[in-house]
């Protein structure tokens, strides 16, 4: 596992997604009441960007609601929990140490 910095945690606004890319994939990284999520930044339905997509806050978990056809995903799990979306978008974990942003990520 690698870590990449996505930057400083004061730099990121609530429930604006920002986008990374790494080895030609987008991440997509959110901050919710404080707390980083990041996953897959393309949508599993037709490969449409996350990052303009709305966070909405349901229970224990916000979700990210795509900008395209209004399927939506659970940021902890990734799941989809409104169609279209079938397949879930791949999670990544977030490190925050000494004011910095990291996303650990598979080596390649």
């Amino acid at each position: 596992m690698s870590r990449i910095l996505v930057g400083s945690a004061e730099d990121f606004e609530e429930n604006m997604p920002e986008t990374i890319e790494h080895n030609n994939k987008l991440i997509l990284i959110v901050m919710n009441n404080g707390q980083f999520y990041a996953v897959d930044g393309l949508c599993t339905h037709q490969e449409v960007e996350l990052a303009d997509g709305k966070i909405l806050e349901f229970g224990e978990c916000p979700q990210i609601v795509c900008p395209a056809h209004l399927g939506r995903f659970n940021l902890c799990t990734g799941k989809p929990t409104q169609k279209p979306p079938k397949k879930p978008l791949q999670t990544y974990n977030v490190i925050v140490e000494n004011g910095n942003v990291y996303v650990e990520v598979e080596d390649a």
